[in-house]
């Protein structure tokens, strides 16, 4: 005789065992999921007038107190934020 304490809840036995399998064998460690890794934020600083790019500028992202500064050619990046809205100073030297 079938097991029939899944079927009040219209899943078939066979069904039931499958699903359960599939959790199992997705959930292992022998499937590795991909890890979600945050955005980047990427830019250049420029002299407005001169055009002429503005190095060692700290440029500071508030909500997540992450520092970093301009290189020679004025340019700035962060990598790995998170989803969100930000905030973002930025101090000549």
């Amino acid at each position: 005789m079938a097991d029939n304490r899944h079927e009040k809840y219209g899943i078939k036995w066979a069904n039931f065992v499958f699903l359960t399998l599939s959790v199992l064998v997705l959930s292992s460690p022998f499937f590795p999921v991909p890890q979600v890794k945050g955005g980047s934020i990427k830019g250049r600083i420029l002299n407005k007038q001169t055009k002429e790019p503005l190095v060692n500028v700290k440029v500071k992202i508030l909500e997540i107190d992450r520092t970093t500064r301009s290189d020679g050619s004025g340019t700035f990046g962060f990598t790995d934020i998170p989803e969100g809205e930000y905030s973002i100073e930025f101090i000549l030297p």
